[in-house]
């Protein structure tokens, strides 16, 4: 095997997953940002949570919007849920029931082989009229009939078919929308 050519078959399958997204989803990633940053503003608070596959695009994501990425400013209210058990899902639901409240906003991670309990932080996350924003694959059927109407979904398209790129895609989609809720909170940073 030649890796070389193996490394730029990967470097090629980043750039079209991203070059078949960038056709649709700046729209998609503007309403995420929109959504987030508008209950932010209003004292709300934003939850993250990812399957075990998409678990560290989460934890990125919640990172940032603790820190930063494009300037200097103060940590935003987010809570990674199920971040120290991940795999007990009564735990995770627990965290939402204590400490969310009508308005606030879930961004959830999933891959395409989403699993049921998943779903139930969907549901108990509508339960407390909880807004969710799902990154997860357009064909992800099962997960994507959960979503109320005032849910986002932020589709990966179904060309990105493996986990490596699925994840790659999502680390882009997430700092981009850390980025434009930078920019409508604090104003854009001057280039």
């Amino acid at each position: 095997m030649d890796l070389e050519q193996r490394v730029m078959t990967l470097l090629q399958q980043s750039i079209d997953s991203r070059t078949t997204a960038s056709e649709w989803l700046p729209e998609f990633i503007s309403d995420a940002a929109d959504l987030i940053a508008e209950t932010l503003l209003a004292e709300g608070k934003m939850f993250v949570h990812g399957d075990r596959t998409t678990r560290k695009v989460a934890a990125q994501l919640h990172g940032w919007m603790l820190t930063s990425v494009s300037q200097p400013r103060p940590g935003l209210p987010c809570i990674h849920i199920g971040e120290h058990n991940s795999r007990a899902i009564e735990h995770t639901t627990n965290e939402l029931k204590t400490f969310a409240q009508p308005g606030d906003v879930l961004f959830i991670t999933a891959s395409s082989n989403t699993r049921s309990k998943l779903h139930e932080v969907i549901v108990a996350a509508h339960q407390y009229e909880v807004t969710v924003i799902a990154l997860t694959h357009e064909n992800n059927d099962d997960f994507n009939a959960l979503l109320h109407d005032q849910d986002i979904l932020l589709p990966i398209p179904a060309t990105v078919d493996n986990d490596g790129a699925t994840v790659d895609l999502m680390m882009f989609i997430v700092w981009a929308v850390t980025d434009l809720v930078e920019a409508i909170i604090f104003g854009p940073q001057d280039e």
